[in-house]
């Protein structure tokens, strides 16, 4: 018999919530626990740089040869560049714009690229491919290009391409897996981009927009904070997770099966990072988040970069 005292405990546990997700949680569980082990990969949330921390029993942080600020995983969880610390605050460098990138934690290649700040960057698998936002004048007035990280050549400048909004207001960067489509968001707006044709495949209005792996989908936040579900090609659009509220879309699973979210359920006082199945329109609750974490930068990271139970070493 369910009594006041059991909706009471659901209630405060948040398990009230987590019952809409209980008859596919166990086995979206067990597949995010496969996909791990099959790619030797950890979660990990990027959200506070100087607090890199990983989801999980093994749980370590992130070493790398010098402090990250504005940090990027690729699809594929194998490679990370980002901005050096101290490198998005003002004076502005005279110098331009360092990059780091590695798949190696022991030591970092390097970009230089004209301009005063860097503002975004993603990386895509292979690290094929490097998108980077860069602040080049007052106003700020930024630029958007995508560079060869193997040679330093810049294959694209699609600054032109973003008139959906102002390139003042990016918010985030991310690649499909090869590299070859490229998603620009604000806090309210996004363009999708395919570089080799230089065309804008869709443009919309939603937060946090994460490409799928294969490039073929979008998910995204909605203005009513509901997770929706785009396919580029028709642009045909689902709204997902029923009396869920999504905060905010982190990475998909490198086979495009899952993706994280930060959600929260009907009764629930409180956020959590989950695995949503797109299939079967059914999440699984990871762990909480803190107040100010929306589950954004969350998502899957090569095991080796991340060695268990390691201290953050930076310059070592």
């Amino acid at each position: 018999m369910v009594t006041r005292r059991h909706i009471l405990d659901l209630m405060l546990s948040g398990a009230a919530g987590t019952l809409a997700c209980t008859p596919s949680r166990a086995g979206i569980l067990a597949r995010l626990h496969q996909t791990a082990i099959d790619g030797n990969l950890v979660v990990i949330d990027t959200l506070v740089p100087e607090v890199i921390r990983v989801i999980g029993a093994d749980a370590g942080q992130l070493v790398l040869p010098e402090r990250p600020v504005r940090l990027s995983v690729a699809p594929d969880g194998a490679w990370v560049a980002w901005f050096p610390y101290g490198s998005n605050v003002y004076p502005p460098s005279t110098d331009g714009v360092l990059v780091y990138f590695t798949d190696n934690p022991q030591s970092a290649r390097t970009l230089r690229l004209k301009g005063q700040f860097g503002a975004r960057l993603a990386i895509s698998s292979n690290a094929e491919r490097l998108a980077v936002a860069v602040v080049v004048g007052a106003g700020p007035i930024s630029r958007l290009v995508v560079l060869r990280p193997a040679t330093g050549e810049i294959e694209y400048d699609v600054t032109d391409l973003i008139s959906h909004f102002n390139l003042a207001q990016l918010e985030r960067l991310r690649f499909s897996a090869d590299g070859d489509r490229l998603v620009a968001g604000s806090p309210d707006r996004f363009s999708v981009v395919d570089l080799p044709s230089r065309r804008v495949l869709l443009e919309g209005e939603g937060r946090f927009p994460s490409l799928s792996p294969s490039g073929e989908a979008l998910a995204f936040v909605d203005g009513r904070r509901k997770l929706n579900l785009t396919v580029i090609a028709t642009r045909k659009t689902r709204r997902l997770l029923g009396w869920w509220s999504t905060h905010g879309v982190g990475s998909w699973t490198p086979d495009g099966a899952l993706l994280f979210a930060g959600v929260e359920g009907p009764l629930s006082f409180y956020s959590h990072l989950a695995a949503v199945d797109f299939s079967a329109d059914a999440c699984a609750e990871i762990t909480r988040l803190d107040e100010y974490d929306f589950g954004q930068e969350c998502g899957f990271i090569a095991r080796r970069l991340v060695p268990p139970g390691r201290m953050v070493s930076f310059g070592q």
